[in-house]
């Protein structure tokens, strides 16, 4: 069985989805690891240590470790012990530094930045969780979006999804027995 190990120096959120992208290209058996907060030569080699009793021709590393130090680290333990193993960002982040002639910031979790987007997304989410399934109605004049519809629906699941983009949905369920909410119908139909 053949092993991918999805290593960064961050979440491995990136790797972890190449890694899985990759194996689902194969019907064989084919295992996806995450190996998260691969920082320093010493986590290095407590993974490469995890890794002993392993055969090598059945490993392979994934990595999205920005780090120029612990990459190349990395990089030659796997060579000593004949491990293949690929960097996907360091060609990209080469590629584009000599394209703008820039050095980059090497920043692990670079992908994650906590800027405006961000925290307008949990925001959102909060606001999602808050308002879910007519817990309270007093989030309707701040909603970007209100669905509504009968129960089992998939109304919260597409919530959280519109959450993650960083839009405000609220959901209402219709029930015989209960009126739909009178601020319901005092929406700005042409809110943007």
């Amino acid at each position: 069985m053949l092993i991918i190990y999805a290593v960064s120096d961050s979440i491995g959120e990136t790797a972890g989805l190449v890694a899985k992208a990759s194996a689902n290209q194969f019907n064989g058996d084919i295992q996806v690891q995450r190996v998260p907060y691969i920082k320093s030569t010493e986590d290095v080699i407590e993974f490469m240590n995890n890794l002993k009793d392993k055969d090598p021709k059945n490993i392979l590393i994934v990595s999205t470790i920005v780090l120029v130090d612990v990459r190349e680290f990395l990089v030659e333990r796997c060579i000593q012990r004949g491990i293949n193993i690929i960097n996907i960002l360091g060609p990209c982040i080469s590629t584009i530094s000599r394209m703008i002639g820039k050095h980059p910031d090497y920043k692990p979790g670079a992908v994650w930045k906590m800027d405006d987007d961000y925290f307008r997304r949990i925001e959102a989410m909060e606001f999602a969780i808050q308002y879910d399934d007519s817990k309270s109605y007093n989030g309707l004049k701040n909603a970007d979006v209100v669905l509504i519809g009968l129960s089992r629906t998939s109304k919260t699941p597409l919530c959280m999804y519109l959450a993650n983009k960083g839009i405000k949905a609220l959901n209402i369920p219709l029930m015989p027995e209960i009126p739909l909410p009178d601020d319901l119908f005092e929406i700005d139909r042409k809110k943007s």
